[in-house]
């Protein structure tokens, strides 16, 4: 049976700074985050989350820009957040976790329909960044002056196997990629937008050339 968690929003401070003193009391161990790293990479969100209760903590999963786009509490995260907007956060708290996860008053409330639909919007502009970044990394893939591209969603990426199953409506809007060459050496980073993939391949093509 699939785990239930409820939903919350608050304000972006003070949700950041109630999630940092849960792992510095010890209730909870240190945030999962489901991209991250410089090249990218997926973690993979259900084994660490198994390890974190093995070691008896709760599973904190700081979503970071995979809100809406990661089923955190459906891979084991006892409680999930990230920023629904620069001053509001949003978090999910599963429900087999609500008695022991404290949460000061007035710190978060049931979320509005609005917020929902911000939500929904994020979900979406996701998907479209994703489906960019996919058309930027199989170009980076195939040009003759990149040496290696990183980015979750190419079946050869090293944690494509992993996003596969953690991940949703897509793979993410971040490409790391290292040129040939003078120079070589440092990744350098692609932020897909939701705008004409091929306009963003010929952005590219200028750089490259």
């Amino acid at each position: 049976m699939a785990r239930r968690s409820h939903l919350y929003c608050g304000s972006v401070g003070p949700v950041r700074a109630w999630a940092a003193s849960l792992v510095s009391s010890g209730l909870a161990l240190q945030p999962v985050e489901p991209l991250a790293g410089f090249p990218i990479s997926c973690t993979d969100v259900r084994e660490k989350c198994a390890a974190c209760h093995k070691r008896g903590g709760r599973a904190l999963v700081a979503l970071g820009p995979c809100v809406g786009s990661c089923p955190a509490i459906r891979l084991g995260a006892d409680l999930a957040w990230g920023q629904l907007t620069n001053d509001r956060a949003i978090a999910w708290l599963a429900d087999d976790a609500a008695g022991s996860v404290p949460i000061p008053d007035g710190l978060l409330a049931p979320a509005s329909s609005g917020e929902l639909e911000l939500l929904d919007c994020l979900a979406k502009e996701w998907a479209s960044r994703s489906d960019s970044a996919q058309v930027v990394a199989s170009y980076l893939a195939c040009h003759p002056r990149v040496s290696e591209v990183r980015y979750p969603g190419l079946r050869q990426d090293l944690s494509f196997s992993i996003a596969a199953r953690t991940l949703e409506r897509g793979f993410g809007p971040i490409v790391d990629y290292r040129t040939r060459g003078k120079g070589e050496g440092g990744w350098r980073r692609y932020v897909a937008t939701a705008d004409d993939p091929f306009a963003q391949v010929m952005e590219l093509e200028r750089l490259l050339a």
